[in-house]
């Protein structure tokens, strides 16, 4: 591998294979941005590749009070992190409600919200990344064996 500094916030990294010879680990695919008309369709391939905790009762750790799931353990704590006035709260309650909710809920959950913060970040764009299942087999609390992750990029 060769890094080469371009200047002083940016780097080229080149594999020693070459360029297209190195089997592609992480996928990354832009799902919409402030000019996309947004739809529960665009979370489609989300909903492909679910994440493997969205079919998980019971993770290895338990919740954290006997008296309720991880699921309602997660929601229920990002109730309490929520700020109107400060959008990195509000980037940690949707990460907490996606994760927490029912794969079937998320499609709307995030259609509703990633409006509102494309409003705020109008250069802002979401991205799906998904790893190769290799990357995922030394994780034994994994019960799917493909990683899938929502992610927000946010410039102003």
């Amino acid at each position: 591998m060769s890094v080469t500094r371009l200047d002083d916030a940016w780097l080229a990294v080149a594999p020693a294979e070459g360029p297209g010879r190195v089997y592609e680990y992480f996928r990354v695919t832009r799902l919409a941005d402030s000019g996309t008309a947004i739809s529960e369709a665009t979370w489609a391939p989300l909903i492909a590749n679910a994440p493997w905790h969205s079919t998980v009762d019971e993770l290895p750790h338990g919740p954290l009070r006997e008296d309720e799931t991880w699921r309602q353990t997660l929601l229920r704590w990002s109730e309490t992190i929520h700020h109107a006035e400060r959008p990195e709260a509000g980037l940690a309650w949707l990460s907490a409600q996606v994760a927490g909710s029912e794969l079937e809920r998320v499609p709307a959950l995030l259609t509703q919200y990633a409006r509102i913060l494309l409003e705020g970040y109008p250069a802002g764009s979401f991205w799906f990344l998904q790893t190769d299942e290799l990357l995922g087999r030394g994780c034994p609390a994994r019960r799917r064996t493909s990683a899938a992750v929502p992610v927000l990029i946010l410039r102003r």
